[in-house]
């Protein structure tokens, strides 16, 4: 075996591996780091449901075994891919402990608190970094995107009237109304207006919403 790697096609072949594990080897420490250290307060872990939970759980086996194949390559192979042992220990590492990580820096939150603002008090400005949510103290709103030149189809800016219904926030626009209500959620002692995409309302990755413009630019 030891001596099938060191032929010359081989090790050239190897080129190619070797640089898929170097890039999953960032990347799984991308996700370790997302989820937990970089997590942002208006972020959850996503995993929400069985099925999600094993296809999460298969994916991070996948990349626990090319790590260990990164090793198996250093180990064997040597000279440069000898930094294989780097990214192998790396992705081996940071995929054993993605779901410890990310359930000890996940934050807990409540989609029915007992105290919601009133509708007074929920006038403001809020946030995150892909749209801005005005509610005005007149009952109006308006609704852009951060960036006024993104395009996307499942995002529709708006304006029109709101109202608070206990914990849902209704926006109502003459063109265009959201299908379903959006909900004033608590998470970490924070308020959060978390939404839903038309046409997608299952298509959640952990994201709480928007949060207080004041509450957003201290992150």
């Amino acid at each position: 075996m030891a001596g099938f790697l060191q032929r010359r096609w081989v090790r050239i072949a190897g080129l190619i591996p070797a640089a898929i594990f170097v890039f999953l080897s960032y990347w799984t420490v991308v996700f370790v780091l997302r989820w937990s250290l970089l997590r942002t307060p208006n972020h959850v872990f996503a995993i929400t449901d069985l099925i999600s939970f094993i296809g999460y759980a298969v994916f991070l086996v996948f990349l626990f075994g090319s790590g260990v194949i990164s090793l198996l390559m250093a180990r064997f192979m040597g000279g440069f891919y000898r930094v294989l042992y780097i990214t192998g220990l790396v992705t081996v590492l940071a995929s054993t402990i993605h779901f410890p990580m990310t359930l000890l820096y996940s934050a807990d939150w409540n989609s029915y608190p007992k105290e919601v603002p009133s509708a007074e008090a929920l006038a403001g400005t809020w946030c995150n970094s892909y749209m801005v949510l005005e509610l005005h103290p007149d009952s109006t709103y308006s609704l852009t995107l951060v960036d006024p030149d993104q395009t996307t189809d499942s995002f529709t800016p708006s304006s029109g009237a709101w109202h608070l219904e206990r914990n849902k926030l209704h926006l109502t626009d003459l063109d265009f109304t959201w299908p379903s209500p959006w909900w004033i959620v608590t998470s970490e002692g924070r308020y959060f207006i978390r939404y839903e995409f038309p046409g997608n309302p299952d298509a959640w990755s952990g994201n709480l919403g928007l949060m207080r413009e004041s509450d957003w630019n201290e992150i």
